[in-house]
């Protein structure tokens, strides 16, 4: 079953959250403007329900229009996002990053992520939703 949130019906969300519980799938995909607050509001409105902690996460930017993120913010949305994890097996995010901006962004939160001995979630990023959902469900 796949489930979608926000409510599709609601506009001016900055970003859209479907779930696939069968393939243990979360796909985001953004639109507009990102800042730490969204960052925020994403991590927690898509991870707070504990049955997703082993779930694969696909993010896409591609409808991004503008980041307002410096260092520090990334370097916090990697540790506020790692108290989501599931401590009992590695899951994989794919960040969907078709601009240098976003693509060089998206690879610090992924170094900041894995540079912890503990970490448990492997990431990638990629130009194309289609490369990174290869990556997702193909062999681990």
């Amino acid at each position: 079953m796949i489930a979608c949130f926000p409510n599709p019906s609601v506009r001016n969300m900055p970003f859209s959250v479907e779930v696939d519980g069968e393939k243990m799938l979360l796909i985001s995909r953004w639109e507009g403007p990102v800042d730490e607050p969204l960052l925020r509001q994403y991590v927690d409105d898509a991870w707070t329900d504990p049955s997703r902690r082993g779930f694969h996460e696909l993010i896409d930017f591609s409808g991004v229009t503008e980041v307002n993120a410096s260092f520090e913010t990334i370097q916090a949305m990697a540790e506020y996002s790692r108290q989501y994890d599931n401590p009992d097996g590695v899951a994989r995010t794919a960040l969907v990053a078709p601009t240098a901006l976003i693509f060089g962004l998206s690879r610090m939160f992924a170094s900041l992520r894995t540079s912890d001995e503990s970490e448990n979630r492997e990431f990638a990023v990629f130009e194309s939703d289609t490369e990174a959902f290869d990556w997702l469900v193909g062999d681990k």
